[in-house]
């Protein structure tokens, strides 16, 4: 999946985000604000998964039940 991302982001031509040049688990509110977040439980990268588009175009339906029940 890491390289069809790479793949579309340059067949796509999009721009990577700013880097982050704070401590984002200290950071404000305002500058953790700034950034989208993985995420934060199984349960919740689960449902993220199988709700993906671009997971459901590179990867067999049966792998990502497999890996999501």
């Amino acid at each position: 999946l890491l390289i069809y991302a790479g793949l579309e982001g340059v067949e796509q031509n999009m721009q990577l985000p700013l880097a982050a040049n704070a401590n984002l688990f200290t950071a404000s509110e305002e500058i953790a604000g700034r950034y989208a977040t993985l995420p934060s439980s199984l349960e919740q990268a689960k449902a993220t998964a199988l709700k993906s588009a671009f997971i459901g175009r590179h990867l067999p339906e049966a792998l990502i039940r497999h890996y999501c029940r």
